[in-house]
């Protein structure tokens, strides 16, 4: 019997975040409609049942209705867990509040790192602007994050900023 506390039993009393959930394999979505009916779920290898009251957030990129539609996704769990839907447009559609969301990312990992960075020069400014963030705010993430790790100074220059296949100003179209 495995005696770790599981996801389920940590969010008892509170939220349990599934992200991707349209990506959630047909037997799994069978279980996870179970838990959220009753809120009974087995921990793998135990014969004992245990209970959680939890509040459920998802997300996904996909269309839900759409995934339903297709036979990718059961419609009885969708019923049960869109409730509140929230669309939230991918970064490369959300205009100036890329630059907002970047600059916070850029103090949150320079505090972290003890670096010096509180700026972006204004070419890198454009550049982060422009660029169409395929990975979304994951991407930036990373982006910004890497560009502190491997630099030093005040202002994040165009340059700094590199991606997996190369610089955002080679790769942006």
């Amino acid at each position: 019997v495995c005696s770790k506390q599981g996801m389920a039993s940590a969010a008892d009393g509170g939220t349990l975040f599934l992200d991707e959930i349209c990506e959630m394999d047909l037997g799994l979505q069978k279980k996870l409609l179970r838990f959220v009916q009753t809120g009974e779920f087995q921990k793998i290898g135990s014969d004992v049942v245990e209970r959680a009251d939890v509040r459920f957030i998802c997300a996904t990129r996909k269309i839900p209705l759409e995934e339903v539609q297709s036979g990718r996704f059961r419609e009885i769990l969708y019923d049960r867990l869109y409730r509140f839907p929230i669309a939230i447009p991918p970064l490369r559609e959300r205009g100036a509040d890329i630059l907002a969301i970047a600059v916070h990312l850029l103090n949150s990992y320079a505090r972290k790192e003890q670096k010096d960075f509180t700026k972006f020069s204004e070419d890198a400014k454009k550049q982060i602007l422009t660029y169409k963030w395929p990975g979304n705010v994951r991407e930036l993430q990373n982006v910004i994050k890497r560009a502190i790790e491997l630099n030093q100074g005040v202002v994040l220059r165009l340059g700094e900023l590199s991606l997996k296949n190369g610089f955002l100003n080679v790769l942006t179209r």
